[in-house]
């Protein structure tokens, strides 16, 4: 009775060992990533997000309850109102859904600073789709000792081609370069700040 016991719980305990061993071999880098982590990864790549998050590297992305936001920099961007472009017929540029260009004729421009587009892609969770006629604030903060706040006059607007799952908001705003910023973006009462830097 007792080796029967005895060969009882040696065969429990070489199965127990046998089953720690095969799932520490069957898990590979990409399964062990914390599954909150992988769905975030795919619901940004799989949204209207996704393709000017690949265009643009330094792009940066954030998630609050209900939206995925990606926020860059970039050069000054000639916006037009559609019926600008039905008489110019410009190549390159923004359509202006809403919204107008921020003048340029109240900038205290230096060699320091630069004219710069900055515009935040906003995105449903639920659907994955970009949000159009949102209205978000958009804040910018050049950090430093004494931070520059600069409420930015925000636009929703698109590439030229109309393509709505580019919709983006934003403006062209004076920034210094080489200086860190941080955007604030605040959405039916959702907000979130992302980290930029001015090349």
């Amino acid at each position: 009775m007792k080796s029967a016991i005895s060969h009882l719980i040696a065969v429990a305990v070489s199965g127990l060992a046998l089953a720690a061993c095969t799932s520490g071999t069957s898990t590979s880098p990409s399964t062990s990533m914390p599954m909150s982590r992988q769905n975030s990864s795919s619901l940004v790549a799989s949204s209207d997000c996704g393709p000017y998050i690949k265009a643009n590297p330094f792009a940066k992305v954030t998630m609050t309850k209900d939206y995925v936001m990606v926020a860059g920099i970039g050069p000054n961007e000639p916006m037009y109102t559609s019926k600008q472009v039905t008489v110019k017929h410009p190549t390159s540029g923004e359509l202006m859904i809403s919204g107008m260009m921020h003048g340029m004729g109240s900038m205290d421009m230096t060699a320091e600073t630069t004219m710069s587009h900055v515009e935040v892609h906003i995105c449903s969770k639920a659907t994955g789709r970009a949000l159009t006629g949102a209205r978000p604030l958009l804040t910018l903060i050049q950090e430093g000792t004494s931070p520059m706040m600069t409420e930015i006059m925000v636009a929703e607007m698109t590439g030229l081609d109309g393509n709505l799952s580019d919709t983006h908001y934003g403006n062209n705003v004076s920034m210094v370069r080489g200086s860190d910023y941080s955007l604030r973006v605040t959405l039916n009462g959702q907000k979130t700040t992302l980290a930029l830097r001015r090349p």
